[in-house]
């Protein structure tokens, strides 16, 4: 099936961007730095890391509580 119509998933682009930031820089980033950078509301990005968490996507280390890529996209 072909179309050309373009459907949006906002909640699924918002994950990935937070994917695609995350893989982006080496070092790892902190809640603020990927909420300035994707300028993502404070409640959905939480509730986004908590998925991508859960899922392995994404890491939170330590106790200073940055985030990197998870064990399932190295």
């Amino acid at each position: 099936m072909n179309s050309t119509k373009k459907y949006n998933v906002p909640a699924l682009e918002r994950a990935l961007d937070v994917i695609e930031l995350v893989a982006l820089h080496e070092n790892d980033l902190s809640f603020s730095e990927i909420l300035n950078t994707l300028n993502i509301p404070r409640p959905s990005l939480a509730r986004i890391l908590k998925i991508l968490i859960d899922r392995g996507l994404i890491t939170k280390t330590g106790d200073r509580g940055l985030y990197r890529l998870g064990m399932k996209l190295i």
